[in-house]
């Protein structure tokens, strides 16, 4: 098993999920802004990045949490809808290049609180944070503190568009011009590497596929836009 050392990034080398999970609050000890800027990765800590033969490639799944609070968030009292949230980290998603996904894989490793607690400055739940590993990260082949590290590596080399950062109003867009921010943002970023996901004509998530070493890939069978027409943001609170 060879190990990989987190290089600092001037471009991304991002990639976003084949089906949806809620996202889930316990409540959050600290905040910071997400999704309005960079964040340096010459700080994060070595990770194991294993090839493994168990699945295919990942999916960063990015979620617009304006969205998310209109609806579930809101009828949950969520603390995520309390704060300006942008864009946060869904999660980190393996997936197979035919379909599908494993989920749940059997696993006695529990997420240590020093890394729920590192990780609540691009999730923001730590209750996101342990569901998030036991569907998916279980199945990564990884330790939680190393699979935690590469979803905070695929996040930080990820350069959010200005135009979504600090929104404080609707924002109507479409699938071509919401890609091109993307694409313009992030050069090293493929088109058919993003995929849009909208509930109605307001967007939900942007899925970015990346290779197991989290270099941008075409997406696989079922990651294709969801999204038709024009496309809403709602506003930051």
């Amino acid at each position: 098993m060879k190990r990989f050392y987190v290089l600092a990034l001037s471009i991304a080398v991002a990639a976003l999920f084949s089906g949806c999970d809620g996202n889930f609050d316990s409540g959050v000890s600290g905040f910071a802004p997400i999704g309005t800027a960079s964040v340096s990765t010459q700080n994060l800590p070595p990770v194991n990045l294993p090839r493994s033969d168990k699945f295919d490639y990942y999916v960063l799944s990015l979620s617009w949490s304006p969205e998310y609070c209109a609806g579930e968030g809101r009828q949950r009292n969520a603390v995520q809808c309390t704060r300006p949230y942008a864009f946060v980290v869904h999660g980190l998603w393996p997936q197979y290049k035919n379909g599908g996904f494993p989920s749940n894989c059997e696993s006695n490793r529990r997420v240590p609180q020093s890394t729920i607690d590192d990780m609540l400055n691009i999730m923001p739940s730590g209750g996101l944070v342990i569901h998030q590993w036991r569907k998916h990260g279980s199945c990564s082949e990884l330790s939680p503190d190393d699979y935690f590290a590469a979803t905070k590596r695929a996040f930080n080399s990820l350069n959010i568009p200005k135009k979504f950062q600090n929104l404080d109003r609707p924002l109507v867009t479409n699938s071509s011009d919401l890609r091109k921010e993307f694409l313009s943002a992030n050069p090293s970023l493929k088109k058919d590497s993003i995929a849009l996901y909208c509930g109605g004509n307001y967007l939900r998530e942007v899925r970015l596929c990346m290779t197991q070493s989290l270099q941008a890939q075409q997406c696989g069978k079922g990651i294709s836009d969801r999204c038709r027409g024009d496309i809403t943001l709602r506003p930051v609170r």
